[in-house]
């Protein structure tokens, strides 16, 4: 109308509205609001172990949606057999060895993986 035209201060208003609103940051893609790129909350530590004795990882991990759980030996995936006992009680995620060998010794890495990103984590194992 003629009369809000005349009011400089009401057409400034609309214009800092309509400017705030252009200027408002592009937000990230993400599948949804609540979707969170996996995390350790606990890191898998050191481990020592005698040979013929076990030897246990143990990490604690968030996302959203929960994240897949792959642990590694230097560049090979472990499997939930044989000497490798892979699982997870509680939110807490574990790869024990049993029967320790000095062939056991080396680098263990834990990777979290899930639709919005991805966490690395590595723990050495040393058999005496």
């Amino acid at each position: 109308s003629e009369e809000e035209q005349s009011k400089p201060g009401v057409l400034l208003k609309k214009q800092n509205i309509a400017s705030k609103q252009d200027l408002a940051p592009a937000k990230p893609e993400v599948k949804s609001i609540r979707d969170k790129a996996p995390e350790f909350v606990l890191r898998p530590r050191n481990a020592t172990g005698s040979e013929t004795k076990s030897a246990k990882f143990t990490c604690t991990i968030e996302g959203k949606p929960t994240p897949s759980v792959i642990w590694k030996f230097e560049d090979r995936i472990l499997k939930d057999a044989g000497r490798f006992e892979i699982y997870d009680e509680d939110g807490v995620y574990y790869l024990e060895i049993f029967e320790l060998q000095a062939t056991d010794s080396g680098m263990y890495t834990c990777i979290l993986s899930n639709a919005v990103g991805k966490a690395i984590a590595k723990a050495s194992l040393t058999v005496i």
